[in-house]
């Protein structure tokens, strides 16, 4: 098996190449998940919780699609001129309770 200095540097997708993840950085990718297996399992909660946090922080920087956009509108705007016609959650709950 070859060492990280024998593996190729070259990206392996077909995303933009500021989006490309080398050969290199996918194996420390791999060696670093490889090491938090062995940590405590509190200790990985914990680390997926800081992890999450870190990533809400940026959610700005999260792309939205047109379309997503779009539909989010359309949402709104169909909330604003009708109202709430959704039901309450004790009307949902007797109905899935009644399927049961």
């Amino acid at each position: 098996m070859g060492t990280y200095s024998e593996v190729p540097p070259y990206p392996i997708t077909n995303l933009p190449r500021e989006h490309q993840l080398s050969f290199s950085v996918i194996l420390s990718m791999t060696a670093l998940a490889q090491s938090l297996s062995t940590l405590p399992f509190e200790e990985k909660v914990q680390l997926v919780f800081d992890l999450w946090d870190s990533i809400d922080m940026e959610k700005s920087k999260i792309p939205v699609p047109p379309e997503d956009l779009a539909e989010m509108e359309r949402r709104l705007d169909e909330y604003l001129k009708d109202g709430d016609k959704g039901e309450t959650w004790e009307v949902v709950r007797a109905s899935i309770s009644k399927k049961k």
